[in-house]
Protein backbone atom coordinates (compact mmCIF):
# COMPACT_ATOMS: atom_id res chain seq x y z
CA UNK A 1 0.00 0.00 0.00
CA UNK A 2 2.35 2.17 0.56
CA UNK A 3 4.75 1.40 -2.02
CA UNK A 4 1.52 2.37 -4.25
CA UNK A 5 1.12 5.76 -2.58
CA UNK A 6 5.07 6.03 -3.67
CA UNK A 7 4.55 5.33 -6.92
CA UNK A 8 1.02 7.72 -7.07
CA UNK A 9 3.04 10.81 -6.22
CA UNK A 10 6.24 10.23 -8.61
CA UNK A 11 8.61 9.56 -5.58
CA UNK A 12 11.50 6.98 -5.09
CA UNK A 13 11.73 5.34 -1.82
CA UNK A 14 15.58 3.56 -0.65
CA UNK A 15 16.37 1.99 2.33
CA UNK A 16 19.96 1.28 2.84
CA UNK A 17 19.65 -1.06 5.77
CA UNK A 18 17.44 -3.27 3.80
CA UNK A 19 18.75 -2.74 0.46
CA UNK A 20 15.81 -2.23 -1.08
CA UNK A 21 15.20 0.82 -4.06
CA UNK A 22 11.41 1.11 -4.77
CA UNK A 23 12.84 1.86 -8.50
CA UNK A 24 13.99 -2.03 -9.05
CA UNK A 25 10.22 -2.67 -8.09
CA UNK A 26 8.24 -0.88 -10.65
CA UNK A 27 4.71 -2.14 -10.37
CA UNK A 28 5.68 -4.79 -8.20
CA UNK A 29 6.08 -5.28 -4.66
CA UNK A 30 9.08 -5.72 -2.41
CA UNK A 31 9.05 -9.19 -2.39
CA UNK A 32 8.44 -11.31 0.87
CA UNK A 33 11.19 -10.27 2.90
CA UNK A 34 10.09 -6.61 2.91
CA UNK A 35 6.60 -7.61 3.29
CA UNK A 36 7.79 -9.61 6.52
CA UNK A 37 10.43 -6.80 7.72
CA UNK A 38 6.96 -4.52 7.72
CA UNK A 39 4.85 -6.59 9.58
CA UNK A 40 7.47 -7.27 12.53
CA UNK A 41 8.29 -3.21 12.50
CA UNK A 42 4.29 -2.69 12.56
CA UNK A 43 4.41 -5.11 15.44
CA UNK A 44 6.85 -3.74 16.99
CA UNK A 45 5.13 -0.73 16.82
CA UNK A 46 1.89 -1.89 18.41
CA UNK A 47 3.36 -3.66 21.30
CA UNK A 48 5.68 -0.02 21.84
CA UNK A 49 2.21 1.67 22.06
CA UNK A 50 0.23 -0.23 24.46
CA UNK A 51 3.32 -0.11 26.79
CA UNK A 52 3.59 3.60 26.55
CA UNK A 53 -0.06 3.45 27.87
CA UNK A 54 -0.01 1.12 30.51
CA UNK A 55 2.74 3.48 31.91
CA UNK A 56 0.94 6.30 31.39
CA UNK A 57 -2.22 4.49 33.38
CA UNK A 58 0.25 3.88 36.04
CA UNK A 59 1.21 7.45 36.35
CA UNK A 60 -2.55 8.77 36.41
CA UNK A 61 -3.59 6.14 38.86
CA UNK A 62 -0.62 7.36 41.40
CA UNK A 63 -2.34 10.97 40.93
CA UNK A 64 -0.08 12.50 38.22
CA UNK A 65 -1.45 14.74 35.86
CA UNK A 66 -1.27 13.73 31.99
CA UNK A 67 -3.04 16.08 30.13
CA UNK A 68 -2.91 19.13 28.23
CA UNK A 69 -3.97 22.63 28.90
CA UNK A 70 -4.69 22.82 32.52
CA UNK A 71 -8.41 22.84 33.78
CA UNK A 72 -9.36 26.40 34.93
CA UNK A 73 -9.19 26.21 39.14
CA UNK A 74 -5.96 24.54 39.25
CA UNK A 75 -2.51 24.84 38.46
CA UNK A 76 0.65 22.93 38.30
CA UNK A 77 3.03 21.80 41.21
CA UNK A 78 6.44 22.56 41.19
CA UNK A 79 7.55 19.46 40.34
CA UNK A 80 5.07 19.69 37.21
CA UNK A 81 3.47 16.33 37.62
CA UNK A 82 0.40 16.66 40.14
CA UNK A 83 -2.49 19.07 40.32
CA UNK A 84 -2.67 22.14 42.85
CA UNK A 85 -5.32 24.46 43.46
CA UNK A 86 -4.63 28.07 42.50
CA UNK A 87 -6.53 30.32 44.84
CA UNK A 88 -7.44 32.94 42.13
CA UNK A 89 -9.71 31.29 40.52
CA UNK A 90 -10.67 28.70 42.85
CA UNK A 91 -12.22 31.63 44.44
CA UNK A 92 -15.10 32.17 41.42
CA UNK A 93 -15.31 28.37 40.73
CA UNK A 94 -16.50 27.97 44.69
CA UNK A 95 -18.80 31.13 44.20
CA UNK A 96 -19.87 29.89 41.27
CA UNK A 97 -21.24 25.96 42.42
CA UNK A 98 -22.73 27.47 45.67
CA UNK A 99 -24.92 30.33 43.80
CA UNK A 100 -26.39 27.11 41.54
CA UNK A 101 -27.16 25.07 44.49
CA UNK A 102 -28.62 27.74 46.26
CA UNK A 103 -31.08 27.94 43.65
CA UNK A 104 -29.47 30.71 41.17
CA UNK A 105 -30.18 30.24 37.30
CA UNK A 106 -27.04 30.51 35.03
CA UNK A 107 -27.87 33.20 32.90
CA UNK A 108 -28.44 35.41 36.34
CA UNK A 109 -25.09 34.59 37.50
CA UNK A 110 -23.66 35.40 34.51
CA UNK A 111 -24.86 38.51 34.04
CA UNK A 112 -24.11 39.59 37.57
CA UNK A 113 -20.29 38.28 37.18
CA UNK A 114 -20.07 40.58 34.00
CA UNK A 115 -21.08 42.94 35.92
CA UNK A 116 -19.03 43.28 38.39
CA UNK A 117 -16.21 42.31 35.61
CA UNK A 118 -14.76 38.31 37.13
CA UNK A 119 -12.15 37.08 34.49
CA UNK A 120 -13.16 34.18 32.72
CA UNK A 121 -11.05 31.33 31.94
CA UNK A 122 -9.42 32.51 28.97
CA UNK A 123 -8.75 36.46 30.23
CA UNK A 124 -7.66 34.92 33.62
CA UNK A 125 -4.78 32.61 32.27
CA UNK A 126 -4.24 35.14 29.46
CA UNK A 127 -3.33 38.03 32.32
CA UNK A 128 -1.34 35.12 34.11
CA UNK A 129 0.73 34.99 30.45
CA UNK A 130 -0.47 32.05 28.98
CA UNK A 131 -1.42 32.07 25.11
CA UNK A 132 -4.88 30.49 24.82
CA UNK A 133 -7.36 31.00 22.01
CA UNK A 134 -5.47 34.02 21.12
CA UNK A 135 -7.63 34.43 18.00
CA UNK A 136 -10.57 35.78 20.37
CA UNK A 137 -10.77 39.39 21.33
CA UNK A 138 -13.09 39.56 23.94
CA UNK A 139 -14.36 36.45 26.45
CA UNK A 140 -17.88 36.99 28.82
CA UNK A 141 -19.34 35.27 31.09
CA UNK A 142 -22.46 32.88 29.71
CA UNK A 143 -24.98 30.16 30.63
CA UNK A 144 -23.01 27.38 28.94
CA UNK A 145 -19.26 28.26 30.46
CA UNK A 146 -21.16 27.98 34.11
CA UNK A 147 -22.84 24.64 33.06
CA UNK A 148 -19.28 23.37 31.58
CA UNK A 149 -17.86 23.99 35.19
CA UNK A 150 -20.73 22.83 36.68
CA UNK A 151 -20.61 19.46 35.27
CA UNK A 152 -16.88 19.05 35.62
CA UNK A 153 -15.96 16.32 37.93
CA UNK A 154 -12.40 17.70 38.33
CA UNK A 155 -13.89 20.42 40.58
CA UNK A 156 -14.67 17.50 43.19
CA UNK A 157 -11.74 15.79 42.89
CA UNK A 158 -11.79 13.31 40.57
CA UNK A 159 -10.05 12.83 36.90
CA UNK A 160 -11.53 11.77 34.03
CA UNK A 161 -9.58 10.35 31.45
CA UNK A 162 -10.17 8.54 27.73
CA UNK A 163 -13.88 10.33 27.38
CA UNK A 164 -12.88 11.10 24.04
CA UNK A 165 -9.91 9.41 21.54
CA UNK A 166 -8.68 9.72 18.28
CA UNK A 167 -10.80 7.96 15.38
CA UNK A 168 -7.66 7.05 14.02
CA UNK A 169 -3.64 7.38 14.55
CA UNK A 170 -2.64 10.99 13.32
CA UNK A 171 -5.81 12.09 12.94
CA UNK A 172 -7.46 15.10 15.11
CA UNK A 173 -10.82 14.52 15.25
CA UNK A 174 -11.80 12.79 18.67
CA UNK A 175 -14.38 10.59 19.08
CA UNK A 176 -16.83 10.34 22.54
CA UNK A 177 -16.46 7.52 24.27
CA UNK A 178 -19.01 6.12 26.45
CA UNK A 179 -19.51 5.73 30.16
CA UNK A 180 -18.07 2.73 30.85
CA UNK A 181 -15.04 2.99 28.55
CA UNK A 182 -13.48 6.65 30.68
CA UNK A 183 -10.57 5.92 33.29
CA UNK A 184 -12.08 7.89 36.50
CA UNK A 185 -10.09 8.04 39.46
CA UNK A 186 -11.68 9.41 42.11
CA UNK A 187 -9.83 11.20 44.91
CA UNK A 188 -7.04 12.20 41.88
CA UNK A 189 -6.34 15.77 43.68
CA UNK A 190 -7.81 17.98 45.87
CA UNK A 191 -11.14 19.13 45.41
CA UNK A 192 -12.27 22.66 45.49
CA UNK A 193 -15.88 21.62 46.34
CA UNK A 194 -17.23 19.16 48.33
CA UNK A 195 -18.95 16.27 46.66
CA UNK A 196 -22.65 17.53 48.06
CA UNK A 197 -22.24 21.15 46.69
CA UNK A 198 -21.41 19.16 43.34
CA UNK A 199 -24.13 17.00 43.53
CA UNK A 200 -26.60 19.96 44.51
CA UNK A 201 -25.23 22.54 42.05
CA UNK A 202 -25.68 19.84 39.21
CA UNK A 203 -29.57 18.52 40.55
CA UNK A 204 -30.79 22.15 40.60
CA UNK A 205 -29.87 22.68 36.72
CA UNK A 206 -31.25 19.00 35.56
CA UNK A 207 -34.38 20.42 37.33
CA UNK A 208 -34.66 22.84 34.52
CA UNK A 209 -37.07 22.28 31.29
CA UNK A 210 -34.72 20.39 28.46
CA UNK A 211 -34.68 22.39 25.59
CA UNK A 212 -36.86 20.94 22.25
CA UNK A 213 -34.54 21.55 19.08
CA UNK A 214 -36.75 23.16 16.31
CA UNK A 215 -37.00 21.11 13.89
CA UNK A 216 -38.51 24.13 11.54
CA UNK A 217 -37.92 25.89 8.11
CA UNK A 218 -35.16 28.20 9.50
CA UNK A 219 -33.53 25.66 11.59
CA UNK A 220 -32.08 26.06 14.87
CA UNK A 221 -27.98 26.70 14.50
CA UNK A 222 -27.94 28.40 11.07
CA UNK A 223 -29.25 31.80 12.41
CA UNK A 224 -26.40 34.33 13.40
CA UNK A 225 -26.11 37.36 15.18
CA UNK A 226 -24.21 39.96 13.09
CA UNK A 227 -23.15 41.84 16.23
CA UNK A 228 -21.38 39.12 18.14
CA UNK A 229 -21.38 35.93 15.60
CA UNK A 230 -23.40 34.28 17.91
CA UNK A 231 -26.07 31.56 17.53
CA UNK A 232 -29.68 33.26 18.10
CA UNK A 233 -32.15 31.79 20.34
CA UNK A 234 -35.51 30.71 19.00
CA UNK A 235 -38.35 31.65 21.51
CA UNK A 236 -41.11 29.68 20.78
CA UNK A 237 -44.02 32.32 21.25
CA UNK A 238 -47.55 32.43 19.84
CA UNK A 239 -45.08 34.66 17.26
CA UNK A 240 -41.91 33.11 17.61
CA UNK A 241 -38.56 35.38 17.37
CA UNK A 242 -34.96 35.12 17.77
CA UNK A 243 -33.00 36.59 19.86
CA UNK A 244 -28.97 37.49 20.85
CA UNK A 245 -27.53 33.90 23.27
CA UNK A 246 -25.52 37.21 24.78
CA UNK A 247 -28.45 39.62 25.29
CA UNK A 248 -28.42 41.31 28.82
CA UNK A 249 -25.31 39.59 29.45
CA UNK A 250 -23.21 43.25 28.79
CA UNK A 251 -24.83 46.86 29.26
CA UNK A 252 -24.69 48.94 26.46
CA UNK A 253 -24.15 46.42 23.42
CA UNK A 254 -26.06 46.03 20.10
CA UNK A 255 -27.06 42.65 20.76
CA UNK A 256 -29.15 43.82 23.48
CA UNK A 257 -31.43 45.68 20.90
CA UNK A 258 -31.14 42.44 18.50
CA UNK A 259 -35.33 41.02 17.94
CA UNK A 260 -36.60 39.81 14.60
CA UNK A 261 -39.69 37.40 14.14
CA UNK A 262 -39.02 33.97 12.53
CA UNK A 263 -41.54 34.74 10.17
CA UNK A 264 -39.95 37.75 8.60
CA UNK A 265 -36.27 35.50 8.20
CA UNK A 266 -38.51 33.03 6.33
CA UNK A 267 -39.92 35.56 4.07
CA UNK A 268 -36.61 37.02 3.40
CA UNK A 269 -34.82 33.80 2.52
CA UNK A 270 -38.21 32.60 0.35
CA UNK A 271 -38.11 35.58 -1.45
CA UNK A 272 -34.48 36.09 -2.74
CA UNK A 273 -35.22 32.23 -3.58
CA UNK A 274 -37.34 32.94 -5.19
CA UNK A 275 -35.25 35.36 -7.36
CA UNK A 276 -32.85 33.13 -7.91
CA UNK A 277 -34.61 30.91 -9.80
CA UNK A 278 -35.74 33.31 -12.07
CA UNK A 279 -32.11 34.45 -13.01
CA UNK A 280 -31.85 30.43 -13.72
CA UNK A 281 -35.04 30.44 -15.79
CA UNK A 282 -33.82 33.50 -18.15
CA UNK A 283 -29.73 32.02 -18.56
CA UNK A 284 -29.21 29.17 -20.77
CA UNK A 285 -26.34 26.97 -19.18
CA UNK A 286 -25.48 24.91 -21.63
CA UNK A 287 -25.05 27.63 -24.46
CA UNK A 288 -23.07 29.65 -22.14
CA UNK A 289 -20.28 26.92 -21.18
CA UNK A 290 -20.53 25.34 -24.41
CA UNK A 291 -19.57 29.15 -25.96
CA UNK A 292 -17.15 29.31 -23.11
CA UNK A 293 -15.49 26.05 -24.01
CA UNK A 294 -15.03 26.28 -27.12
CA UNK A 295 -13.51 29.09 -27.29
CA UNK A 296 -10.91 28.02 -24.87
CA UNK A 297 -10.78 24.74 -27.22
CA UNK A 298 -9.54 26.52 -30.59
CA UNK A 299 -7.23 28.53 -28.45
CA UNK A 300 -5.41 25.29 -27.47
CA UNK A 301 -5.75 23.72 -30.98
CA UNK A 302 -4.03 27.37 -32.36
CA UNK A 303 -1.45 26.83 -29.19
CA UNK A 304 -0.88 23.20 -30.26
CA UNK A 305 -0.55 23.51 -33.79
CA UNK A 306 2.12 26.00 -32.69
CA UNK A 307 4.74 23.52 -30.62
CA UNK A 308 3.70 20.82 -33.28
CA UNK A 309 6.18 23.39 -36.08
CA UNK A 310 9.04 24.10 -33.39
CA UNK A 311 10.79 20.33 -34.27
CA UNK A 312 10.80 21.02 -37.82
CA UNK A 313 11.74 24.69 -37.58
CA UNK A 314 15.00 23.56 -35.04
CA UNK A 315 15.63 21.09 -37.99
CA UNK A 316 15.99 23.65 -40.60
CA UNK A 317 18.04 26.01 -38.53
CA UNK A 318 20.21 23.04 -38.18
CA UNK A 319 20.17 22.75 -41.85
CA UNK A 320 21.03 25.83 -42.29
CA UNK A 321 23.95 25.77 -40.10
CA UNK A 322 25.37 22.80 -41.57
CA UNK A 323 25.32 24.36 -44.88
CA UNK A 324 26.98 27.69 -43.82
CA UNK A 325 23.88 29.92 -44.09
CA UNK A 326 24.00 30.59 -40.29
CA UNK A 327 27.17 31.32 -38.49
CA UNK A 328 27.59 29.23 -35.09
CA UNK A 329 26.95 32.36 -32.88
CA UNK A 330 23.84 32.88 -34.94
CA UNK A 331 23.01 29.65 -34.74
CA UNK A 332 22.79 28.80 -30.93
CA UNK A 333 21.32 32.51 -30.25
CA UNK A 334 18.20 31.45 -32.63
CA UNK A 335 18.16 27.73 -30.90
CA UNK A 336 18.34 29.07 -27.84
CA UNK A 337 15.02 31.67 -29.11
CA UNK A 338 12.77 29.11 -30.48
CA UNK A 339 13.87 26.79 -27.22
CA UNK A 340 12.24 29.78 -24.91
CA UNK A 341 9.51 30.12 -27.25
CA UNK A 342 8.51 26.56 -27.02
CA UNK A 343 8.72 26.55 -22.95
CA UNK A 344 6.24 29.74 -23.06
CA UNK A 345 4.06 27.81 -25.62
CA UNK A 346 3.93 24.86 -23.16
CA UNK A 347 2.76 27.51 -20.38
CA UNK A 348 0.21 28.72 -22.42
CA UNK A 349 -1.55 25.24 -23.26
CA UNK A 350 -1.24 24.39 -19.68
CA UNK A 351 -2.79 27.48 -18.35
CA UNK A 352 -5.26 27.19 -21.11
CA UNK A 353 -6.37 23.52 -20.62
CA UNK A 354 -6.10 24.46 -16.76
CA UNK A 355 -9.34 26.99 -17.45
CA UNK A 356 -10.73 24.23 -19.50
CA UNK A 357 -11.02 22.16 -16.31
CA UNK A 358 -12.41 24.58 -13.99
CA UNK A 359 -15.16 25.68 -16.54
CA UNK A 360 -15.95 21.90 -16.44
CA UNK A 361 -15.99 22.04 -12.64
CA UNK A 362 -18.57 25.22 -13.00
CA UNK A 363 -20.75 23.62 -15.38
CA UNK A 364 -21.14 20.35 -13.15
CA UNK A 365 -21.46 23.18 -10.02
CA UNK A 366 -23.93 24.64 -11.76
CA UNK A 367 -26.07 21.59 -13.10
CA UNK A 368 -26.23 20.59 -9.18
CA UNK A 369 -27.72 23.71 -8.59
CA UNK A 370 -29.92 23.83 -11.40
CA UNK A 371 -30.81 20.44 -10.61
CA UNK A 372 -32.25 22.05 -6.78
CA UNK A 373 -34.02 24.95 -8.59
CA UNK A 374 -35.71 22.69 -10.64
CA UNK A 375 -36.94 20.25 -7.24
CA UNK A 376 -37.48 23.64 -5.23
CA UNK A 377 -38.37 26.13 -7.99
CA UNK A 378 -42.46 25.44 -7.67
CA UNK A 379 -42.43 24.46 -3.57
CA UNK A 380 -44.69 26.76 -1.84
CA UNK A 381 -42.97 27.00 1.51
CA UNK A 382 -39.58 26.39 3.20
CA UNK A 383 -38.65 22.70 4.07
CA UNK A 384 -36.11 21.55 6.38
CA UNK A 385 -34.77 19.95 3.43
CA UNK A 386 -34.13 22.68 1.53
CA UNK A 387 -32.56 24.92 3.97
CA UNK A 388 -30.05 22.39 4.41
CA UNK A 389 -29.15 21.89 1.05
CA UNK A 390 -29.21 25.74 0.13
CA UNK A 391 -28.58 27.76 3.05
CA UNK A 392 -25.15 27.66 4.86
CA UNK A 393 -26.03 30.83 7.33
CA UNK A 394 -28.48 33.38 7.61
CA UNK A 395 -26.66 36.50 9.96
CA UNK A 396 -29.13 38.94 11.60
CA UNK A 397 -28.29 43.08 12.41
CA UNK A 398 -29.30 45.06 15.12
CA UNK A 399 -30.98 46.96 12.13
CA UNK A 400 -33.05 43.72 11.43
CA UNK A 401 -31.00 44.09 7.94
CA UNK A 402 -30.70 40.06 6.82
CA UNK A 403 -27.61 38.37 5.36
CA UNK A 404 -27.93 35.32 3.57
CA UNK A 405 -25.15 33.04 2.75
CA UNK A 406 -25.90 30.26 0.50
CA UNK A 407 -23.84 27.41 0.18
CA UNK A 408 -23.97 28.19 -3.89
CA UNK A 409 -22.95 31.40 -3.34
CA UNK A 410 -20.26 31.63 -6.00
CA UNK A 411 -22.67 30.60 -8.67
CA UNK A 412 -25.39 32.85 -7.98
CA UNK A 413 -22.84 35.78 -8.11
CA UNK A 414 -21.26 34.28 -11.79
CA UNK A 415 -25.21 34.45 -12.89
CA UNK A 416 -25.72 37.55 -11.54
CA UNK A 417 -22.86 38.87 -13.57
CA UNK A 418 -24.25 37.48 -16.98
Amino acid sequence: MFNKTVRKVYCRLVSINDGFDSKDFFGQTGGMDVAFKNFIYEMYIRDLSEKVKSGVTTCMKRGEYYAGCIVYGYQKSSDGKRMEIDEGAAVTIRRIFQELADGKDAKTLAIELNAERVQTRLTYKQAKGEQLNRHYKADIWNRNKIHSIIHNRVYQGDMVYRNAVRAQAGCKRKVRQPEEKWLVISDHHEAIVSREIFKKANDNIRKGKVAEYDRSAVRRGIVFCGCCGNRLELRKTKSPYYLCKRRNLLDNVKCNELRIEKEQIERTVWTIWQEHCRLFATVSLSQFFEKQQEKLRKQENILIQRLERFPAEKINLYEQFRSGMVKQDMFLKEKEQLSQQEVMVRKEIEKVSEQIDIQKKKQKNYWSVADLVERYGTSEALTEEFMREMVEKVIVYEDKRIEIIWKYREEFDELIKL
